[in-house]
């Protein structure tokens, strides 16, 4: 799916400081966000707002993305930060994370350079960081 009129941010202020990923309106220059939907139970939300941090750091609300297929439009909902902070930047792990998704999801070379072209920071949590990068490194490579 895609999202026009909207940037990719890594930005929103986590509890540790760092940054993790937004979504924004972008107003001042075309901008075009590439993504997956997933379809999840309603009853399943609670839990999914609890994990995300609904009305702390994120705030949940709807959003009308377009299919990369036919361009037919998706009602969706998505998380959208509240905290931002420019100075926030990622973990190398995290921005590696979200490389290792959107490769699973075929998405194009030129979109995760993008994605690599973001300023991140090595995590001084040894464990945390060593835990993040197992995950990378035992995913199944397509």
């Amino acid at each position: 799916m895609y999202l026009p009129d909207y940037e990719l941010i890594f930005d929103k202020v986590a509890k540790d400081g760092s940054g993790k990923c937004g979504l924004v309106p972008c107003k001042s220059r075309e901008s075009i966000v590439y993504g997956v939907v997933f379809e999840i139970d309603e009853n399943e939300l609670p839990d999914l707002d609890k994990i995300e941090g609904n009305g702390i750091g994120y705030q949940r609300g709807d959003i009308t993305v377009y299919s990369l297929n036919d361009k037919s439009e998706i009602n969706a909902a998505t998380y959208f930060p509240i905290r931002r902070n420019s100075l926030s930047k990622p973990y190398d792990w995290y921005v590696a994370l979200v490389v290792e998704g959107l490769r699973e999801h075929g998405f194009s070379e030129d979109y995760i350079k993008f994605i690599q072209s973001f300023k991140s920071i090595s995590d001084p949590d040894i464990q945390r960081a060593e835990t993040n990068w197992a995950l990378i490194q035992n995913e199944p490579q397509i």
